[in-house]
């Protein structure tokens, strides 16, 4: 792996992690914003990350220890991961409380909604999958259902983590925006995702102003609102500082927290690891740990 593609991993992640933290706080209404304001720091004073980061650690980990994704394995993984206080949602919560209890995944992904969830809890874990795909050539459709089906496997959710994934894999594959997020877009299969990446693409096109991602987009869970939303907020801030991108999705609100994430990861794979996030990791809890498994990841990716 050359320098620029390390730099590009590094940036990808750490930034996603980094964004999750810090946008942590501005996530929801008044309760949970409150309730954050309580538990999201540390004894130490550092941010607390949330579930779109732990779940992300639970890949790589996985991927570090086995050199492969097992499903049944990672289930197992992101139960013993689960803690309430992450801020997960609560269906993804109660899947994995019950795989804790020893109930087999597959009779817990679709008790709630026949068709699964369609929130963006697969989007928001999906850049480890992209670069283990992209760097060791596994096949990415088949990679993104096995990672996100344990909790999200409704067609949308399934979706929205392809199309987050390819655009990862278009920059790591030396494209600028907009570019990649075209032709990810011209891959949306589920009719609610095609059309918010029509208005998208319209974005892309001719930007409107960051004030009106809310009523173009949604910013809620819904991986057809967020995720659309955090890929505008990425491109619209591609030539921003990071900091700048980090603002933003703090203006916007929501579900601030993996919108920040997942743009970040973007930014981050298209600019690379920068002053900006290496300062900001230096506040997040558990830094030193999480920088030198992302260094471990990379270094895997490329043996």
């Amino acid at each position: 792996m050359n320098e620029s593609k390390s730099s590009r991993v590094r940036g990808s992640l750490l930034g996603g992690i980094c964004a999750d933290a810090m946008l942590a706080g501005f996530e929801g209404g008044i309760l949970e914003r409150g309730l954050w304001k309580l538990i999201g720091k540390t004894s130490q004073g550092r941010h607390r990350y949330t579930d779109d980061t732990a779940m992300n650690l639970d890949i790589m980990d996985e991927y570090l220890e086995n050199g492969e994704i097992d499903q049944d394995r990672l289930a197992r993984r992101f139960a013993g991961s689960y803690r309430w206080s992450r801020g997960y949602g609560p269906d993804a919560g109660r899947i994995l409380k019950g795989i804790r209890r020893g109930v087999g995944w597959r009779d817990l992904n679709r008790k709630k909604f026949s068709d699964g969830s369609f929130g963006n809890g697969a989007a928001m874990r999906i850049t480890p999958v992209a670069m283990i795909s992209h760097f060791q050539n596994y096949p990415l459709e088949d990679l993104v259902v096995q990672v996100s089906e344990i909790t999200h496997c409704h067609p949308v959710a399934i979706d929205s983590a392809n199309l987050v994934s390819r655009i990862i894999i278009g920059i790591l594959n030396g494209h600028s925006l907009p570019e990649p997020i075209h032709c990810a877009c011209m891959s949306v299969e589920t009719d609610e995702l095609k059309s918010a990446a029509e208005v998208l693409a319209k974005h892309l096109d001719d930007p409107f102003p960051v004030s009106r991602f809310k009523e173009k987009f949604g910013v809620g869970v819904a991986s057809f609102q967020s995720v659309p939303c955090a890929i505008a907020v990425a491109y619209s801030h591609s030539d921003a500082r990071y900091s700048d991108l980090i603002s933003a999705c703090a203006r916007i609100g929501g579900d601030a927290d993996t919108i920040g994430s997942i743009a970040a990861s973007i930014w981050g794979c298209l600019n690379g690891l920068d002053s900006d996030i290496v300062t900001g990791m230096v506040s997040v809890e558990a830094h030193e740990i999480i920088v030198r498994k992302v260094q471990d990841f990379e270094m895997r990716l490329c043996s």
